[in-house]
């Protein structure tokens, strides 16, 4: 559900350059993707593999405004703007 919404927040978003990828625990590593967007209640076991610096936290996984925003403040820190 977070992937799919994540698709939708990117299109709101202009931002047809960024992938999105959904993964399990198992498949978890840091080459994985450049950054997570998880529940909070994944965001420990995440962050344990693949560092704090890597994850964002949501409140709400079905908040799609949340989602939107995190989004857009991770790609614009990321982009340096």
């Amino acid at each position: 559900m977070v992937d799919m919404n994540m698709q939708d927040a990117l299109k709101q978003l202009g931002r047809t350059d960024v992938e999105t990828l959904h993964v399990d625990l198992s498949g978890l590593n840091r080459d994985t993707a450049d950054h997570f967007f998880v529940g909070r209640d994944m965001y420990d076991a995440v962050a344990h593999v693949v560092g704090e610096e890597n994850v964002t936290e949501l409140n709400s996984i079905i908040d799609k405004q949340e989602l939107k925003d995190k989004i857009d403040a991770y790609l614009k820190s990321a982009e340096g703007n």
